[in-house]
């Protein structure tokens, strides 16, 4: 699949217009992805989005501003089902990318730049794992495992992150009609920096081109520790169009 979108000059809803007046002069994207799968339960999937978003505000008697960000996404997951027995595994490796991330504030015009994001990267590796198990026709209970480490760097700082997450879950169907299930689940986390490292998100409401540290996950569910390719799970970026679907 490959999707291309090119636009311009597009108005914002404002409430506050004409007082304040915002566009997007170009907000373009290009995403595609290849997926393969087999009968013995293998899949594979590489995906890619482009990005470049601008935004421009006027005020009256104030100097015009602009925030610009762009970034390259790259993922591939990999994974296996397989039965033993009672027993349903999945195993996976995934790999999530950012890189080529730059973004910038300007006032009065388009060259006098501010750079918040300096040719930053993001890389992601996870490796996760689930089993089901039917107990019975009705109960089945699910155990899985996911391990991620998430590098980061920009302007010379470095900041690496880790984290360890396991769940276990019961399901009780007792009819046709209803559905109980039960989860529990811990997560551990790690971070190592080097330098100064913080990242300052170029557009105010709403998004940060690159994430600033690792997630502290209280709880986790059984559709994380699967992997975005098993369930369409994917970053949004910035209100744009989802790059992993």
């Amino acid at each position: 699949m490959l999707s291309p979108s090119r636009t311009d000059d597009i108005g914002k809803s404002n409430s506050r217009f004409p007082t304040r007046n915002t566009t997007y002069p170009h907000d373009d994207h290009t995403v595609g992805r290849v997926r393969v799968r087999h009968s013995n339960g293998f899949e594979a999937s590489i995906q890619g989005h482009d990005q470049s978003l601008r935004t421009w505000n006027r005020r009256p008697g104030f100097a015009d501003t602009f925030a610009d960000v762009q970034s390259l996404d790259l993922g591939a997951t990999v994974q296996q089902t397989f039965e033993v027995g009672d027993f349903v595994n999945n195993l996976g490796l995934e790999y999530l990318g950012r890189g080529n991330v730059d973004a910038f504030d300007a006032s009065g015009t388009i060259g006098n730049r501010r750079y918040t994001l300096r040719d930053a990267r993001e890389q992601s590796w996870s490796l996760f794992a689930i089993s089901d198990w039917a107990v019975a026709s009705n109960v089945a209970l699910e155990f899985g495992a996911r391990h991620s480490t998430i590098d980061q760097s920009q302007a010379g700082a470095q900041l690496d992150d880790g984290d360890t997450a396991l769940t276990a879950g019961a399901v009780w169907t007792p009819n046709d009609a209803h559905r109980l299930s039960l989860n529990i689940a811990v997560a551990i986390a790690s971070r190592r920096s080097k330098n100064d490292f913080s990242v300052v998100s170029p557009h105010k409401a709403k998004c940060s081109a690159i994430r600033t540290s690792a997630p502290s996950i209280p709880s986790v569910s059984m559709l994380a520790i699967r992997g975005p390719a098993a369930h369409g799970i994917a970053r949004s970026t910035c209100g744009a169009p989802t790059s992993m679907i």
